[in-house]
Order: C-alpha cells, then sequence, then structure tokens
C-alpha cells in the first residue's frame, strides 16, 4: 500500500483507541490545516507588498493606492506576483477541500461551500495568470469571480462557525472580519466598474506599457 499524507484537522495526533478493523496505509507525514491557512495568508500578504514595493521603487506606479492588479504589469515585479498568487490560489483550493472533508457531515450547505470556494481559487489562478493589461475583461471577470464567490464562501462557513461550540470566539471573529473585508473589497470593484469610465482600464493608460 502506498503512504500518504496526512492532513491532522485537529492538531491532534493521538490516534489510540480506535476499533476500526480495515489497516491504514502509513503515514509519511503530518500537517495542521492552520499551517496551510497561515502559509495562504501569509505569502498572499507578502507578494502583494513585495510587488507593491517593486513597483513604486522603480517608479512603476505611484506610492498612494495604486490597483493590486497594477502592481503586476511590469517586470519585476509581475512575476513575483504570478508565481506567489497562482502558489496561493493552489493553497487556497487545498484548504476548501480539506474544510469541505471535515465538516461536510455536520455543516450545512457543504456543497455550496465547496463550490464556491474551488471557484473562489480558479477565480485567484486566471486573474493572476492574465494581468490586467493582457486581456483587460478576462482578468477583470476572474476578479469578481474570486471575490464574489470568497464572499459566499466565508458567509457559510461562518454561519456555521457561529453555531458549532468547537470554533473559539476569536477565530469566529476572525472569519467576520475576513467576510467583511471580502465583501467591502466586492463592493469597492463593483463601484469603480460603474462609476469610472471604462478608457481607465481599457484605454489608453494599458496600450502604451510596455510588458517586456
Amino acid at each position: 500500500m502506498k503512504p500518504f499524507v496526512h492532513v491532522d484537522l485537529d492538531n491532534s495526533h493521538d490516534h489510540g483507541g480506535e476499533t476500526d478493523s480495515e489497516p491504514k496505509p502509513p503515514v509519511v507525514a503530518t500537517m495542521s490545516a492552520k499551517v496551510i491557512t497561515y502559509a495562504t495568508v501569509g505569502l498572499t500578504t507578502t507578494t502583494i507588498i513585495v510587488s507593491y514595493i517593486l513597483a513604486v521603487a522603480l517608479g512603476h506606479e505611484k506610492a498612494w493606492l495604486p490597483m493590486i492588479s497594477d502592481c503586476a504589469i511590469h517586470a519585476p515585479e509581475k512575476y513575483i506576483f504570478r508565481y506567489g498568487m497562482l502558489v496561493s490560489a493552489a493553497l487556497l483550493a487545498t484548504n476548501v477541500l480539506i474544510i469541505h472533508s471535515s465538516t461536510k457531515s455536520s455543516y450545512s450547505g457543504a456543497k455550496a461551500t465547496l463550490t464556491s470556494g474551488l471557484a473562489a481559487a480558479f477565480g485567484l489562478g486566471l486573474l493572476t495568470a492574465v494581468n490586467v493589461q493582457e486581456f483587460t475583461p478576462v482578468h477583470g471577470t476572474a476578479a469578481v469571480v474570486f471575490f464574489l464567490c470568497y464572499e459566499i464562501f466565508m458567509m457559510i462557513i461562518s454561519a456555521n462557525a457561529a453555531a458549532d461550540e468547537r470554533i473559539s470566539r476569536s477565530s469566529l471573529n476572525v472569519k467576520r472580519a475576513a467576510a467583511l473585508v471580502s465583501f467591502v473589497a466586492l463592493i469597492s470593484i463593483a463601484g469603480m466598474c460603474i462609476l469610472l469610465p471604462c478608457t481607465i482600464y481599457c484605454g489608453p493608460r494599458y496600450a502604451a506599457v510596455d510588458t517586456e
């Protein structure tokens, strides 16, 4: 039987008292789901900060509130952005699968959680692979898919966690804060799409950008 990687959902390594007679495959590694979550958040944040610093330092963007997507147009920051965010998208998908596996029997809306979470990961990966200058409609649509689906994912998780006695209040507050931030980002993107002229994103601004 081939060895596999065991994901420890509750940080407990004690498997004593198991009565299942079915033989278990050998465990070659143990990984906490919390570690994957921290890795996803840490890598995403670090990638955005490094890309922003490089874009501003090299004169590619102004220091005051540039769009995150604008920090992924020029070299060399676009390479860092793509690598970091694509890995983050993969980690997000992994975390979604772990959450679904551990809560599908006890949380309501398990299929909706899985679908929205994987769709969010796909949107994040797609908006990273296709930057805003290369193909604006695809990049923008992927961004909306990411924020919208991640908001749905976080709302379902937070609603179920509120009734779960195993979830600490501090953890629940973090989930609620993440859902709020995602909601604000979604509303901001929708507002800019409605209020700002399309030429800001689809016109000369990006037409003259040298991506080499």
